[in-house]
This record gives structure tokens, C-alpha cells and sequence, in this order.
């Protein structure tokens, strides 16, 4: 169901028949559908290559099928993720993938990302999974989903395998998640069962009044069609049914088409009847009229017909009285003589014997008032052998958590000592599952956390300021910003929106001024210079230098030009030379006058000198190509005179003049997860102190690097707040030992606790 009409040919749905595939019949048959997020869409010609590539993979992998499940799974997440990379953001596709294949009435599920089986059997309903968050709400959080992942997401995702059976007359439906939301359990089943031998996919189309659905549904008959050594259904209703990947499309008969057959097969035997001469005819019923017609006038004929003799009524009635009078009397007699004058005495009543109840009868009333009490002492002896279990369970994790931190903090070994710790954890948590207010659990479950942060070097912002929460957009959990503070102006760039934002700060630098008018500074589709703004690609400070005698605050649009801003004469459009040339930049970054272009698909960083204040001359690459440095996947990059480049995996490159630099990354404790942005600290000078921030937005932290790479601390947010959720950019002011952090739409401002706790 698309927008409340039945679409017959969807993309995103395929069934694969392994009987067209020879060599690969004990394979069974695949049956898939492709689910999007968000209420979108997923493009036509990814549903194709999606479906193309899980299928080859199937077919083509050697041993189980559940192997070959997972490997076409992961094959697909794989081209998704990659794709995503090297895509627009609002191009970016997330998807889930639900594919079953059965073979004979062996039923086998892998599912990755927001996916639905339903089986119903008998009258009962089995779900995999049972639970889901995708099954409750169509956009989870960022949090939810990095818990169940949807394909394209990232690569170290694993999907879920299931296997069941199929019995006779069994239903099982392969759906969008959509369907969990729309229909409970009980009323899917009661569709299902109200429908079986009918078009079960009519019931699921009742239950969706209208809304979106994909439902794929399969019939297992009473005796399944055996071919080459494999059970395949026979009777396949779909809701939504595409064409499979290059074997053609499969046949489908419907269950009910031979008791349809049965019925209009009847109808032309009884016609055939009627018209055979069982019903009158016309020509016969107008003759017997006539005959009729004849008849009467025969009657009329005769002259008079005799008419039978008058009754005398009154002769009647005085009759009847006579003969009651007579019967009253009569009876009257008869009753005087056979009745005494006087009525008999009451006969004394028997004396009763009083039942007496044997003594198995005595037994079992005994037993019925026993029961209940019964009933309570078993309920109490439960009780406290529950309670006897549970305090037994308590006392073994608590001697678990404390053995287990008491060995760990004895570790010389960093990494030992962190997964005694975080096993340490686990138990503390297991007691306080069973007594949430036992003080010595909480106790060791703050020592334990305290020195995790110690471990892993962790330093905790405990005191965030709120600066402002933009009406705006918010993208995907790989969306970024970047934030610019100069003086009392703070520039924020909304890649989501296209959106620039000025801000100006208070004398202290705290909070927020409050200025009349829209906060948007340039936004995609104004009109500037004569042009009209196109997708913004990064913003920068240009300082002076070189040719260059002005310090701006620019942006870059996708069309090629330079927005710079002055607050005195506004906006002015500068042109950039051979931005024909690009393909898809990514970030910029200003040094001494000069401009840096990072184009990853181009694998080129462009550097543009100043001419006039104007960047009009052809540019030169940065990098050398005999050096073949691949800049595939690059998302962001910062200069201080040193260059840094950070990638989606979490890699760092530092070049300086052109030439690689080592950036070691040591010490670092758990690999970064979806890295956005990467900011350096400190003057721009390539000598001077400063640091290296990344943001990480998998792990909900700020990484801090020494120029060389070597890690130095992450900060986190108290444990549970929600601060650095969904983190998308920074601005890092070191010399005041302030951070700006944009997480979602919310602006914050915080203190940077100073290195070593001093």
C-alpha cells in the first residue's frame, strides 16, 4: 500500500525462484523486501542493485544457508555503506533488509535493520523479532539506532538469523515494520484466520486503511509441490509483488481459484438444465390459458349451478345450551355421591432419617476446604524460596563485583585492567538489578566508573551552559557543523539546512546578546550579487597574509563562489577559479592569505593564493600527485599551518608543506565511531602548543590529540546526560579554556577541565 493504493509491481519486493537457477535448487526459494526509513523512498535503481547483489550472493556462496544469508546480508550493507560515503548528505540512503528462504517446509530468516516475519499458525502469531524499536516507532533516536543499526549505517553491523518450520496451512507474512505499528498481534491473526482460503492480503489491506504498508504472503498449502528434492508452496498471495532479479517472474496460483471454478461450473449445469426444458415454457402457460378460458365459458353455458341449503343458526346455539345443562348436572351428582361429607385427617409425617455422609465423602469436603489453604502455602513456600534464590544470586554477584575489582585494580596492564573493571561493572549492576538500594553496590559502581575514567582517561564536563536552540533542521547522526567565534561573533553552519547563523556574544562571553531579527546570516536560495545561493559547502576565517590585506569571514557555495561577510558593507560575491574542475568539496580552511579546498573525490586539496583580496588564479595542488594519497571518504580537515585530515573511519593524516607527517593516534583506548569534525587548537602557528580535537559522535565524546597524534584525554558528559548526544560540531577557545559544542539543535557552551586535574 503506497499513499492508500495498491501497488501490484513494487521495486523494493522480489521473489527469487531457485528452480531457475540450476546448480542451486537445494538452495531453496528467496523471498526479500527492501525496507526505507523515514517514510522515504528508496531510489528504483538501488532496489535493483540491492536486490541483485543479495541474491548473486546467496546463490553464489558455498555451505549452510544460513552462511549464505549472512555473507548476502553483509554484502549488501557493504555497497550501501560505501555508497553513503561518497554521497550528498540529503542522498544518503538507510534501509532494512528482511529476507526468508524456505526450503521444503524449513523456513530460514536474516533480517538487518527494521525488518518484519510474521507466522501465523493454528490461530497463534509468532514475530521475528518479538521486539524491536523500529516495531514501535518509524524515526528512534540516534542512540536507538546505533543499537539496531539499519543497513548502510556503518560496517561492523551483524544481522539476525532465525529458523522455524512451516506446517500445513500455515501463513507467513514478510512485511515493512509499518505493519507492527498499524496492527496489533490479535488483529493481525484474526485477518489472517477470517481470510484463510480468501485473499489474506485483502485483510492486511483493511487493516491499513490507507496507510503505507509492504506485505509479501505466502500460504503453505496441505501438501506442498515436491521438486528436485526441495518443498516449494504452491499458492502464493502477494500485496505487493515485484518481478525477481534475472530469472524471471515466478507463477503464482491462487488457493481460491478451483472453488471458484467448482461455482461457475454449477451455475452452467443448472442453466444448461433450465433451458433443457425443467422449468414451463412460455407457449405452454398461454395454452393452458386458453383451456382455463374454454372452461368458463362451459359454466357460463349451463345456465345455474345448485347451491347448497341455508344452516338455521339459532336451532344450533339453544342446542348446545341444552347439552352443557345436561353434562353440569350429571357431574354434579356423581360428586356428592362419591365424596365424604367431612375431609380425612391429616396423616402423621413419617419420621426422616437423617443422611449421614460416609466417610470419603467427609474426606473430600475436607480436601475442598484444604485447598485453599494449600493454595496459600505453596504460594508462601514459592515466595520464599524465590527470595532464598535471589538473595543467594545477590550475594554471589556482590562477592563477584568486589573479586572482580579488587583484581582489576591490581592489573600493571592498561588493557587488562579495563575489562576486569568493565566485568567488575557488569556484576555490580546484576546485584543492583536484584536491590536497587543496596549502598554497597552503588558505592563500588561509582569507584568502578571513576576509575574507567581514570583507565581510559576520560575528564568529565560536569557544567554546561545553554546558548541556543535553533529552529532548524536536524540531519542523520553523520551530519556536521561547524562553529567560528571571533570577538563577540559566533558564525554556525547547519549543513542539514544550508543555513548560516550570526550570533553575538556578551561582554563576559557566557551568553547570547539578544538581537531583533532573524539570526540567519545566508541561506541557500537567497539571491546575493547577482546569484543565487547554492548548497553551502564549509565557512572559514581568513586572516590576512600575503596578498591578502582583509580578515573575512567567508563560505564557500557547491556553485563556486566565496560569500565574505563584513558587518559594514554586508555580503560581497567573489568568484574562485577552475571551480568547474570539482566534483564534490567537502571542507575549507584558511592559512596566511591562502585558500584550501578538500575536493575527496577528486583526492586533491586546492590551494588558492590571493590576487587583490580575490582568489581568481588557477590553484595548485597542495599535495603532490606522485605522492598517490587516496582522499576517498575524507569529512573534514583543519590547518594551523600543519594540515589535518580526518576520515569516516577515524583516521588522521597531518602533511606540512605538502609532505606527510606522522600522526600516531597512540593510547588511544576504543576506536572512534563516526567522526565529524576535527578542530586545532591554540595561535596559527604550526609550532606553537595547542591540541587536536575530534568529534566523535558514535561514542558521544571529544577527543583531544597532541600535534603528533598522541592521545591525551576524551570528555564526556556526566553519565546519562543527554549533552553530547548527537554531537555535530565545536569550536574550541583554549586560551580562555572555554568549548562551544553544538549536539542536535542545541547550542552549549562548557568550562575545559584543565590537563592532570590541576
Amino acid at each position: 500500500m503506497r499513499a492508500g493504493k495498491r501497488s501490484l509491481r513494487p521495486t523494493n519486493v522480489a521473489t527469487i525462484d531457485a528452480a531457475s537457477r540450476r546448480a542451486r535448487r537445494s538452495r531453496g526459494d528467496l523471498y526479500l523486501i527492501l525496507e526505507a526509513l523515514h517514510a522515504s523512498e528508496l531510489p528504483d535503481p538501488l532496489c535493483h542493485e540491492l536486490i541483485t547483489i543479495i541474491a548473486d550472493t546467496y546463490y553464489d556462496t558455498s555451505g549452510s544457508i544460513t552462511r549464505g544469508l549472512r555473507t548476502a546480508l553483509l554484502a549488501a550493507n557493504e555497497m550501501l555503506f560505501e555508497r553513503n560515503l561518497r554521497a550528498d548528505v540529503e542522498r544518503r540512503c538507510l534501509a532494512g533488509l528482511n529476507c526468508a528462504v524456505i526450503r521444503q517446509s524449513d523456513v530460514y530468516i536474516a533480517q538487518l535493520g527494521p525488518a518484519l516475519v510474521s507466522i501465523v499458525s493454528r490461530g497463534e502469531i509468532v514475530r521475528y523479532p518479538s521486539d524491536s524499536v523500529w516495531m514501535r516507532t518509524a524515526t528512534p533516536s540516534p542512540f536507538d539506532q546505533n543499537i539496531e543499526p539499519p543497513a548502510g549505517l556503518r560496517r561492523d553491523i551483524e544481522p539476525d538469523l532465525f529458523h522455524t518450520k512451516l506446517s500445513s496451512g500455515d501463513v507467513l507474512i514478510l512485511s515493512t515494520t509499518d505493519l507492527a505499528r498499524i496492527a496489533s498481534e490479535d488483529e493481525l491473526t484474526n485477518a489472517v484466520t477470517d481470510t484463510i482460503g480468501g485473499f489474506v492480503p485483502g485483510g492486511i489491506e483493511s487493516l491499513a486503511k490507507g496507510r503505507d504498508v509492504t506485505a509479501l504472503v505466502i500460504q503453505w498449502p496441505a501438501q506442498a509441490r515436491v521438486s528436485a528434492g526441495e518443498g516449494r508452496s504452491s499458492a502464493v498471495q502477494q500485496s505487493d509483488v515485484s518481478p525477481p532479479v534475472a530469472t524471471g517472474p515466478p507463477e503464482y496460483t491462487s488457493p481460491a481459484q478451483p472453488a471458484v471454478e467448482a461455482v461457475q461450473k454449477g451455475q452452467e449445469e443448472r442453466m444448461a438444465t433450465l433451458s433443457a426444458g425443467e422449468g414451463p415454457s412460455v407457449d405452454q402457460g398461454h395454452r393452458r390459458g386458453e383451456r382455463g378460458d374454454t372452461d368458463a365459458d362451459k359454466v357460463r353455458a349451463t345456465g345455474q349451478r345448485r347451491q347448497p341449503p341455508l344452516t338455521d343458526l339459532r336451532r344450533v346455539r339453544a342446542g348446545l345450551e341444552r347439552g352443557a345443562r345436561r353434562v353440569r348436572r350429571s357431574t354434579e351428582e356423581f360428586l356428592l355421591r362419591v365424596l365424604p361429607d367431612a375431609p380425612p385427617e391429616r396423616p402423621p409425617e413419617p419420621h426422616r432419617r437423617e443422611k449421614s455422609i460416609s466417610l470419603s465423602g467427609r474426606a473430600f469436603v475436607v480436601l475442598v476446604l484444604l485447598i485453599p489453604f494449600i493454595v496459600l502455602f505453596l504460594v508462601i513456600m514459592a515466595r520464599v524460596q524465590y527470595e532464598r534464590i535471589q538473595k543467594q544470586y545477590l550475594e554471589e554477584s556482590r562477592a563477584q563485583a568486589l573479586s572482580e575489582y579488587q583484581v582489576a585494580t591490581e592489573q600493571q596492564n592498561r588493557a587488562a585492567q579495563r575489562q576486569g573493571l568493565y566485568r567488575a561493572l557488569a556484576y555490580a549492576e546484576e546485584a543492583l538489578a536484584v536491590d536497587p538500594n543496596d549502598e554497597t553496590m552503588q558505592t563500588l559502581t561509582r569507584r568502578i566508573n571513576h576509575k574507567l575514567d581514570a583507565v581510559d582517561v576520560v575528564d568529565r564536563l560536569y557544567h554546561f551552559w545553554q546558548l541556543a536552540v535553533l529552529d532548524d533542521k536536524v540531519g542523520g547522526p553523520t551530519d556536521s557543523a561547524h562553529i567560528i567565534v571571533r570577538g563577540s561573533d559566533l558564525f554556525l553552519l547547519n549543513r542539514t539546512s544550508d543555513r548560516v547563523f550570526k550570533f553575538l556574544l556578551n561582554d563576559v562571553g557566557d551568553a547570547l546578546q539578544s538581537v531583533d531579527g532573524d539570526p540567519v546570516l545566508m541561506r541557500k536560495g537567497q539571491w546575493r550579487g547577482g546569484m543565487e545561493i547554492g548548497e553551502i559547502v564549509d565557512i572559514a576565517w581568513l586572516e590576512a597574509g600575503g596578498d591578502r590585506t582583509l580578515s573575512t569571514f567567508v563560505a564557500l557555495e557547491r556553485g563556486g563562489s566565496l560569500l565574505a561577510y563584513d558587518p559594514q558593507q554586508g555580503i560581497d560575491v567573489l568568484p574562485v577559479a577552475d571551480s568547474a574542475r570539482w566534483r564534490k568539496p567537502q571542507a575549507i580552511g584558511g592559512y596566511y592569505g591562502n585558500l584550501y579546498i578538500l575536493d575527496p573525490l577528486l583526492s586533491r586539496i586546492l590551494k588558492h593564493v590571493p590576487t587583490d583580496n580575490a582568489y581568481t588564479n588557477p590553484p595548485s595542488d597542495y599535495l603532490s600527485p606522485q605522492l598517490e594519497i587516496d582522499l576517498t571518504g575524507a569529512v573534514d580537515m583543519a590547518i594551523d599551518g600543519n594540515l589535518y585530515v580526518l576520515f569516516a573511519d577515524g583516521r588522521i593524516l597531518k602533511f606540512f608543506n605538502g609532505e606527510p607527517q606522522p600522526f600516531t593516534m597512540e593510547g588511544l583506548p576504543t576506536p572512534m565511531r563516526s567522526p565529524t569534525t576535527v578542530v586545532v587548537g591554540g595561535p596559527q602557528d604550526p609550532e606553537a602548543e595547542g591540541y587536536v580535537y575530534v568529534t566523535d559522535a558514535g561514542n558521544e565524546r571529544i577527543v583531544q590529540f597532541n600535534k603528533d597524534g598522541g592521545f591525551v584525554r576524551q570528555l564526556q558528559a556526566k553519565p546519562g546526560e543527554p549533552q553530547l548526544r548527537n554531537l555535530r560540531g565545536i569550536y574550541v577557545d583554549e586560551e580562555r579554556g572555554r568549548i562551544f559544542i553544538l549536539s542536535g539543535k542545541t547550542l552549549w557552551l562548557a568550562d575545559i577541565p584543565p590537563l592532570g586535574g590541576a
